[in-house]
């Protein structure tokens, strides 16, 4: 995935656990913080991130919660 491509939004959609907090912040429209979550699937075990993965995640205006860019091309 390029730069561009994880600004518009696009990326894979897996199944985390995130806290209330989190979900709070997400179901009220907040457009920026930073939370962790928990991976709640293997889909990306081919990768090194397993069920149980403490992941960071970011809130982006209009976007899916998304790991941050840092984060994310350690693993592309």
């Amino acid at each position: 995935m390029s730069r561009s491509d994880f600004e518009s939004g696009a990326g894979l959609t897996v199944a985390l656990l995130a806290s209330s907090k989190a979900k709070d912040a997400f179901d009220s429209g907040a457009d920026k913080g930073m939370f962790e979550a928990v991976l709640d699937s293997d889909a990306l075990a081919q990768i090194g991130l397993e069920k149980g993965t403490v992941l960071p995640i970011e809130l982006r205006a209009g976007k899916q919660p998304s790991v941050p860019w840092g984060f994310a091309k350690r693993y592309r």
